[in-house]
């Protein structure tokens, strides 16, 4: 230590109070922002339950499920696709993946054709599984930006979601109903009786219950000075149960359908933007390569919505080109359903967040 500084040191009298450090504030435990992800990360899930509701009494249900299936469901398996072939640093590291998974899975679908009912159930419960992951996605992603991740909420936020789903569905035989026609569909037929349905649904209740409370007291360890930091983890999931709670005021599988077609959808596509712009803003270009640049840099937004436009048009028309049936609820060809599971399995490596890029750029 310097003479100067020792001199310093000296003069200070008992009673003063030694300079505090600078200490930079907490990063803001949202994702984005408050009222952004109120209203599009979390409160999709409920305003889109009450508007796919008031649009329910207007609008054919069947045209309703059919319209929003074009304009968000197909629309959001385009970013999917561009990041998977755009980013160079993707092509390098999953080429297998990218290059093996699609043929094969048309090749599967084309091998079925004289059993379509295969290839649906596949399609349907990893759909299902698709949908609760992303919501533990977020979950996660909350908990990680308050600073207060642990192994053990993690567990907790999938067993809550988990059995909370399971509840919803067992609650509502719009629902429910689909998914035992797909087991009959395959020659297996679990419920059987009115009472099955009832000690299913006691079941699910239970672990719901058991789920939540757990949950709770998972929270109220969470210091009390931290605990405000886990604000957007509580609101997401309140709009999340609270949106679906509204849904099951009615049983009609087509709206119930379109509610998740928005919600699910357009976190996707908000998030796909946010994440690819920070990429392409910090990551080299030779790692991103140029295509991905010219979409994904900032402020090339209407860029990033044109391409994904494009993409849904050219979907909808290589539907129609496929069959007659590729129309109203025969929407989802092989072709729609090739291109849900090459979305599923290319999320299951795309957004894990082990990769430090992936963890950089959330």
């Amino acid at each position: 230590m310097s003479s100067r500084a020792n001199a310093r040191r000296e003069r200070r009298r008992p009673g003063d109070v030694a300079p505090a450090a600078t200490v930079a504030p907490p990063a803001s435990p949202w994702l984005i922002s408050p009222g952004y992800d109120l209203a599009v990360y979390a409160g999709s899930a409920l305003w889109g339950a009450a508007l796919v509701l008031a649009l329910g009494r207007w609008v054919e249900p069947v045209r309703l499920w059919y319209l929003f299936n074009i304009v968000f469901t197909a629309a959001h398996y385009g970013p999917t696709w561009l990041r998977a072939y755009a980013d160079r640093d993707e092509r390098t590291h999953h080429a297998w993946s990218l290059y093996v998974f699609p043929p094969a899975v048309f090749g599967f679908a084309y091998v079925t054709r004289g059993h379509p009912e295969v290839f649906a159930f596949i399609t349907f419960f990893w759909d299902r599984w698709h949908a609760v992951m992303q919501n533990y996605g977020f979950m996660r992603l909350y908990d990680a930006k308050a600073a207060s991740s642990s192994r053990r909420r993690a567990r907790l936020d999938f067993a809550l979601l988990i059995s909370t789903a399971l509840l919803i569905l067992s609650l509502n035989m719009g629902l429910f109903a689909p998914l035992l026609a797909a087991f009959d569909a395959i020659g297996f037929a679990p419920v059987t009786s009115v009472g099955t349905i009832r000690a299913i649904q006691i079941a699910f209740g239970l672990a719901t219950a058991i789920a939540a409370v757990a949950w709770v007291l998972e929270a109220r360890r969470i210091p009390r000075g931290e605990r405000g930091r886990q604000a957007p983890r509580l609101a997401f999931l309140i709009c999340l149960v609270g949106g679906h709670g509204l849904m099951n005021t009615t049983s009609n599988i087509f709206v119930l359908s379109a509610h998740e077609k928005v919600y699910h959808s357009l976190q996707y596509l908000a998030l796909s933007w946010h994440y690819s712009k920070r990429r392409a803003e910090r990551a080299p270009q030779a790692s991103t390569g140029t295509v991905f640049r010219a979409v994904f840099a900032p402020q090339r937004w209407p860029v990033y919505l044109l391409v994904v436009a494009a993409w849904t048009v050219l979907v909808f028309v290589g539907n129609r080109a496929v069959g007659e049936s590729a129309t109203g609820p025969g929407l989802f060809t092989a072709l729609i359903g090739g291109l849900a599971l090459c979305h599923y399995y290319f999320d299951s490596f795309l957004w894990r967040v082990r990769r430090p890029q992936v963890r950089a750029s959330l």
